[in-house]
């Protein structure tokens, strides 16, 4: 593997949220500690972030309609970078929907059901681990799911301040994380992989060198739960992040 190359094999069961090994169908997997939805991960960001990308209206009652700016087309990428840092390393968010709902806010979910997150402004989605219900593994699927955003008082924040304020946005993750063993989880997108083109091509190294520097400086988490969420991890990435970077400078 990737990591054999630089001496770095940590073992999963070495991870703080691992529970144990699973066979099914002749394929390890791994399954991880079950997530409860009512533990909340918040994160602060500079509303300055969120400035020309929701549209806020109000009246003499306070918040009356907010919506999405037509010109915000990459809502999944920006969320699953802000949120990155508080998730547990081996979940990688995958954005089913984004949406702003109706104020006052019902909160119901896509199964009628009264929902019990807060959000006004709404990303929803599951964890790429995926199923293996089709390789005949009936017992081994990621059942992850989350919900998270922005709820109104922090919409109100943005609307009166767009600048010079400090945005609460949040997640709520439920189910239970199980992935094949060695498989990689995750790509690079959004801001990270814009940051890492940029470092790729400012770089002297051969994809090769590159990737192994990267590797040894990895936390054992990345490595454990195979996470290239944040960071490219073989010769054949840094290679196409390269080419990448040279068609936009042609």
């Amino acid at each position: 593997g990737a990591s054999d190359v630089v001496g770095r094999r940590p073992k999963i069961s070495q991870y703080r949220n691992f529970q144990k090994i699973t066979k099914s169908n002749g394929i390890t997997f791994v399954k991880y500690k079950p997530l409860k939805k009512d533990n909340i991960l918040k994160v602060k960001v500079p509303s300055s972030e969120l400035a020309g990308k929701l549209m806020i209206k109000c009246n003499d009652k306070g918040l009356e309609k907010v919506k999405f700016c037509p010109g915000w087309t990459d809502r999944a990428p920006w969320f699953r970078s802000t949120m990155r840092s508080v998730l547990p390393k081996h979940v990688c968010l995958v954005g089913k929907n984004s949406t702003c709902l109706d104020v006052p806010n019902k909160r119901s979910d896509s199964y009628g059901k009264k929902a019990t997150h807060t959000n006004l402004v709404k990303w929803d989605g599951v964890c790429s681990g995926g199923t293996y219900k089709k390789r005949g593994c009936t017992e081994n699927s990621c059942s992850t799911k989350w919900v998270g955003g922005i709820d109104a008082a922090n919409v109100m924040k943005l609307h009166r301040d767009p600048f010079d304020s400090v945005i609460e946005v949040q997640i709520q993750l439920w189910g239970q994380c199980i992935h094949e063993e060695g498989k990689t989880i995750g790509q690079l997108r959004g801001k990270e992989r814009e940051e890492m083109v940029k470092e790729v091509m400012q770089s002297k190294l051969t994809p090769k060198e590159f990737a192994i520097d990267k590797l040894v400086k990895a936390d054992t988490e990345t490595l454990v739960t195979k996470n290239r969420d944040s960071m490219p991890t073989s010769p054949l990435q840094i290679y196409n992040l390269k080419r990448e970077g040279m068609k936009k400078q042609a």
